[in-house]
């Protein structure tokens, strides 16, 4: 078998097309294409081989193998030929003989051509396929490319607006702080305590001067109204508040701790809307003040 067949180096690979020698494997790939075409056998063109100094030459032929576990198959068999001797010194006989070799070759030979060219017409036909395929991806592609190029131009002017409404929400936040400023700068310029109170008796603002005389700093903002009241013994008045709150009316009391008399005013604290309760504004004013004592008189 090694004037057909033989072991290449490297890797072991035990395809057929790597085994057979060279001069073998165009008429194999021939064959089996017919083989799998026809379902018969099918037989090569001679083919000549050089084993030392005397030429040889050789036919192979392919019979189809239906086998249950494996599929197609196919055996592979080759033939030697005689070497005919020139056609001056044949008879008749032998000359017919030869004719019909050189027949039989020439059949191979159109067989062959004709596989080549059923084989290029259907890596044609894949080969357009394909191109077909990439053609529709690269559409598929460009539409992609086209909905994430709007959909960017959307995100891009999304931003502009957020952009611009951010700018617009810096500017409403500075006028808010400049506007709260110049509240507290109103309510310090009183010359009485001044506290406000929310619909839940919880306090939301105060004057400097009501910090200084009961004793409140930043954490005493959202305090109980009571609380702060009980420094200076007023806690007793906090229903006065809350019916201010509850009606909307304002009202006043005379009230007295053990050292001074206040006139404790309540009014209603305006909001937006007119129906709604917004809390109590709380303006003790005391009727007798001592020397030195923080809170003005009002």
């Amino acid at each position: 078998m090694n004037r057909v067949l033989g072991i290449p180096s490297g890797r072991p690979d035990f395809n057929l097309l790597g085994l057979i020698r060279k001069e073998f494997r165009t008429e194999l790939q021939t064959l089996l294409h017919q083989v799998r075409q026809k379902g018969a056998r099918s037989a090569a063109a001679r083919v000549s081989l050089m084993p030392g100094v005397a030429p040889q030459q050789l036919r192979m032929h392919l019979w189809p193998v239906s086998v249950e576990t494996d599929g197609d198959a196919a055996i592979v068999s080759f033939e030697t030929v005689v070497e005919q001797p020139s056609g001056n010194d044949l008879p008749s006989g032998e000359l017919n003989l030869a004719s019909r070799d050189l027949e039989e070759e020439l059949i191979a030979t159109r067989e062959h051509l004709q596989t080549v060219v059923e084989e290029l017409e259907t890596s044609n036909e894949e080969t357009q396929a394909l191109n077909e395929e990439l053609q529709a991806s690269n559409e598929e592609l460009q539409a992609a490319n086209e909905e994430l190029q709007a959909a960017n131009e959307e995100l891009q002017s999304t931003n502009e607006e957020l952009t611009t409404v951010n700018e617009e929400l810096q500017i409403k936040s500075a006028e808010l702080a400049d506007a709260n400023a110049d509240l507290e700068n109103v309510q310090n310029s009183f010359g009485f305590c001044l506290l406000v109170v929310s619909e839940q008796m919880r306090v939301l603002r105060f004057n400097e001067v009501a910090a200084r005389y009961f004793g409140l700093n930043d954490s005493a903002t959202g305090e109980h109204v009571r609380i702060i009241l009980a420094q200076q013994k007023l806690d007793a008045h906090t229903d006065l508040i809350e019916q201010v709150v509850r009606d909307g009316r304002p009202l006043e009391r005379q009230v007295s701790d053990a050292l001074r008399h206040y006139l404790l005013r309540v009014s209603p604290r305006a909001v937006a809307r007119s129906t709604e309760r917004g809390g109590a504004v709380i303006t003790p004013d005391r009727r007798d003040p001592s020397p030195g004592d923080p809170v003005p008189v009002a």
